[in-house]
């Protein structure tokens, strides 16, 4: 899941020795979201984000999330918002101020 979260946040992805399995905003502005595993306990851990983009980095992300093996889950809101899915279902939303009053 990390390379679609990566994508959709284009941020740079830090593991190893002093790191978790991370991404961080490579401007130092946004916080650190950083991934564990959530057990087999149900319900799982679930999240769902809403980003904030400038409309020209909403084609450029959403291409870059379906390569790192995610899905687009509804284009309907376009282009207020889309719709993504990492490949265990959490979605996300990539919102603009596009097309809003």
């Amino acid at each position: 899941m990390l390379p679609f979260w990566r994508a959709v946040l284009a941020g740079e992805h830090l593991a190893g020795p002093g790191f978790g399995d991370e991404v961080r905003d490579p401007a130092g502005a946004l916080p650190t979201v950083w991934f564990q595993e959530s057990g087999r306990d149900e319900p799982r851990q679930r999240w769902h984000p809403d980003v904030w983009v400038d409309p020209a980095e909403v084609k450029p992300r959403i291409e870059a999330a379906l390569a790192a093996g995610g899905a687009l889950v509804s284009d309907e809101a376009a282009p207020h918002f889309w719709v993504l899915a990492d490949s265990d279902g959490n979605r996300v939303c990539l919102c603009t101020w596009q097309g809003r009053d």
